[in-house]
């Protein structure tokens, strides 16, 4: 290069000197040798930066879409445990989806050259990119991404998997692009035209997504789990609150990485603007975190700090210097940052306030602090950078008008025309799950999972019936032996009884003055034969046991026993089981006779409320076993002449068995 041109120029003074004529003397070869070398030395440069620029794009971008990854954490970690895989999978999705449309459409639309100034008309599936653009496109792609991840934190647990991916689809192919053209293009109508100035993606990925999550929101309406506190704050029941700090700290690291890349090259003085960039965003971050903290503290009387809180407070100084942090100074971007803290905490309480369910806090912390970024553009830029100054500078105030209209435009756009989506989605299919479905988690209703919860609530089920049908097997078991231990001895009782009666019968019928001794004898070992068996049970109710008994008679129709013959017998009969009356033509027994079976009556009814169990009704045969033997056992001291009056019912009520 030092020999080209100088070669050149003296060959032209030397022709001019020694010739009278004003016509240059002919190129010689070398001299155009020359000029070749030089034209391909600057090719050669301009090539060499180029791919300066594509490697540091394709570094940045690579460091960036940590973000996605932080995303998945910081969502999933304020979903419940129902719905962790769905929040993975919506982003997963969101990826791959997105970065479909992008490449079809969506990097045509935003940075296709065009001159209408309102969407880009070229480069449609990357057609005539060249390796820049390739990596330029690599680049605004996971901008693009990242811009429908956020959407996603506002739509946690409600919103279905089919309409989140028609939405992304929408976001990625028409309303991002066309932002992007306006605010990043140099052909865009906002920054042409109006000298319109966004660093790093103020409006782009935060206005955007903020207001895209706002009217998804909206939409579906607020979770069966909305409710609010004293505070009008949004009460949630958080599945890992660890895991969404963790998530946070991998978004930020990421934001930085985007703001390094944001200038598009590495050369000359770009390399100002990314330092100023990465140094005034880490400032504003810390100071509003440390404002949002301090906050906290103070509505709390200093006792306690909510991790949400630090959360809105970290995302909102990032957001807030995002337009400007190439051109302001460091103390400006420690008010921006202050500023952000604050809007971001009186937003959370006002957009709950309003019915807004927005888990996340995306209206807050990139729809609002997105448009305090833009304001802040026109308040402190410095002119290095942006076209006009700042009002704080002594600008003229064009700039805050120009940033305002633009924050205006791209609210007005984003949010009719995701409103105007939703309602036509909403008319062909179903926006958000049920009640049901909600309650039961996401990743159940919408991938067929069951998750480590849902799980150990079924097994801790199954083992419970197992348990409780082993439990039931042993106790029947365990019942029925007694009950028929308890029938045999109710059996003999009766047995001995009986023999007892008969022999009682001849007595009376000899020895008249010894009835009521005889009765009340048997009374007593009645009683305690019911009060041997000690083990209460319960008989299903509603059951009755039919019992014959004998009707009292007058004493003056009674028999002289001292005429009867002394071998006279009761032979003993099968009582009927009927409601029926059984009729005989023979004599009454004696009233003594009846008093007594009265008093049998009785022991056996004490018997049965000792001896019976009253909860189980798997011994109702053992029960009408019972029944039947104390029937016949009964029936059998009545002589056949003697007149069977309707049979008494022994029936269970309140607790006991009653005649």
């Amino acid at each position: 290069v030092v020999v080209g041109l100088p070669c050149r120029a003296s060959s032209v003074a030397m022709s001019n000197n020694t010739t009278t004529t004003t016509t240059l003397a002919p190129v010689t070869t070398t001299t155009a040798y020359h000029f070749k070398y030089l034209d391909a030395l600057q090719d050669f440069n301009d090539d060499l930066d180029a791919n300066n620029d594509a490697v540091w794009l394709l570094c940045c971008a690579f460091s960036f879409i940590s973000c996605q990854l932080g995303f998945v954490l910081l969502q999933g970690g304020l979903a419940t445990y129902r719905s962790q895989v769905n929040v993975a999978f919506q982003n997963a999705l969101n990826i791959a989806t997105g970065t479909v449309m992008f490449f079809l459409t969506g990097f045509a639309l935003g940075f296709g050259s065009a001159d209408n100034g309102f969407c880009g008309s070229s480069h449609f599936a990357l057609t005539g990119t060249h390796h820049y653009g390739m990596a330029k496109f690599v680049f605004e792609l996971f901008i693009c991404l990242t811009t429908s991840t956020v959407l996603c934190g506002a739509t946690i647990g409600r919103m279905r998997l089919c309409v989140y991916f028609y939405y992304t689809c929408f976001i990625n192919a028409i309303v991002y692009p066309v932002v992007a053209h306006w605010v990043r293009h140099s052909d865009g109508f906002l920054k042409k035209d109006h000298h319109f100035y966004d660093f790093a993606c103020a409006a782009g990925i935060h206005l955007v997504g903020g207001v895209a999550g706002l009217a998804a929101s909206m939409m579906l309406g607020p979770s069966s789990s909305f409710v609010k506190d004293a505070k009008n704050k949004n009460v949630v029941m958080h599945s890992n609150p660890g895991q969404s700090v963790l998530g946070t700290g991998i978004v930020i690291g990421g934001m930085f990485a985007f703001v390094g890349g944001a200038a598009g090259t590495i050369l000359h003085n770009a390399t100002i603007a990314v330092s100023m960039g990465v140094t005034n965003s880490a400032i504003a971050m810390c100071f509003s975190t440390t404002i949002g903290v301090v906050l906290c503290f103070y509505r709390n009387d200093w006792k306690r700090c909510g991790f949400m809180e630090v959360i809105h407070s970290s995302f909102a100084g990032i957001v807030s210097v995002a337009g400007i942090c190439s051109d302001c100074k460091p103390y400006e971007a420690m008010i921006i940052g202050l500023i952000g803290g604050v809007l971001v905490q009186g937003s959370v309480e006002l957009v709950a306030k309003a019915g807004i369910d927005d888990r996340v806090g995306v209206v807050s912390m990139h729809a609002v602090c997105g448009v305090w970024g833009l304001i802040a553009v026109g308040l402190f830029s410095n002119g290095n950078v942006a076209f006009y100054k700042g009002l704080f500078h002594g600008g003229s105030g064009k700039l805050l008008g120009v940033q305002v209209m633009g924050a205006i435009c791209i609210i007005l756009w984003t949010f009719t025309l995701c409103i105007a989506f939703l309602w036509l989605l909403g008319k062909v299919i179903r926006l958000r799950a049920t009640v049901e479905e909600e309650l039961g988690g996401l990743d159940e209703s919408e991938h067929g999972l069951l998750n480590m919860e849902t799980r150990a609530v079924a097994a801790l089920a199954r083992t419970r019936n197992s348990c409780a049908q082993i439990a039931r097997q042993d106790s029947l078991t365990h019942r029925l032996s007694c009950m028929g231990l308890r029938l045999r001895r109710v059996d003999e009782q009766f047995i001995v009884t009986l023999e007892d009666m008969e022999l009682l019968q001849k007595a009376v019928g000899q020895l008249p003055t010894q009835a009521s001794t005889a009765s009340l004898t048997k009374g007593n070992s009645l009683l305690q034969m019911a009060s041997a068996t000690k083990s209460p049970g319960k008989l299903g109710k509603q059951q009755s046991l039919m019992i014959p008994i004998v009707e009292e008679s007058s004493t003056d129709d009674i028999p002289d026993p001292r005429t009867a013959p002394a071998s006279t017998t009761m032979p003993a009969t099968s009582a009927t089981t009927t409601a029926t009356t059984s009729s005989t033509a023979a004599a009454e027994p004696p009233s003594e006779n009846a008093a007594l079976w009265q008093e049998v009556v009785q022991g056996a009814i004490l018997c049965l409320n000792e001896a019976l169990p009253k909860e189980d009704s798997s011994v109702q045969p053992l029960t009408q076993e019972i029944a039947r033997r104390l029937s016949e056992s009964m029936a059998a001291g009545v002589t056949s002449d003697a007149e069977v009056t309707p049979l008494a019912t022994i029936s269970f009520s309140n607790g006991w068995y009653e005649v």
